[in-house]
């Protein structure tokens, strides 16, 4: 004879629950995992993103810095190289200026393969983006006569505008 305490109920085939409350609340804890699934993959996905930000962050600080730098050094390239116009001819051929010489191009290269680049700016027109008007001379209006110190971009963006003096028409 089979004897069924009161207290135990009894769960069909059909229901999920484990038989604590009497069936129907399969749908309910259901749902309750989908919204805690839902949850979960949004913090993966936020971290992940956020991740991804300070990696990109970190790049353009360690880019900032070693711009910053360069531009330090930007000044003692242009000076040795206006030294270069004052080397007599009969001295060009001397060792130890064709080692300074070397020296520069050495530290052009540099420059360049860290994404600096030098622009010439005599004979173009002026432009308040890429120039710093220093003076005016006679020369055609609008147009660059003379550059007092070279400019420099990188990758594209103007990081030293080139010193210039613009011509005006007298």
């Amino acid at each position: 004879m089979d004897v069924k305490d009161d207290k135990q109920k009894t769960v069909s085939d059909d229901d999920d629950c484990s038989g604590c409350c009497g069936g129907g609340c399969g749908e309910e804890a259901e749902a309750k995992a989908e919204e805690y699934l839902a949850g979960w993959k949004r913090a993966i996905a936020d971290y992940q993103n956020r991740e991804k930000d300070l990696a990109r962050e970190k790049q353009e600080i360690a880019a900032y810095a070693r711009e910053n730098a360069v531009l330090d050094f930007l000044p003692v390239l242009d000076n040795l190289r206006q030294a270069f116009t004052h080397v007599p001819d009969d001295q060009r051929e001397v060792g130890w200026v064709k080692g300074v010489e070397y020296i520069v191009k050495q530290f052009e290269d540099t420059l360049a393969k860290n994404g600096f680049k030098r622009f010439v700016s005599l004979g173009a027109k002026f432009n308040p983006a890429r120039h710093e008007a220093v003076g005016e001379a006679d020369g055609e209006a609008e147009t660059i006569v003379s550059e007092i110190s070279p400019g420099y971009t990188v990758n594209e963006r103007v990081v030293v505008p080139a010193r210039v003096v613009v011509g005006v028409r007298k």
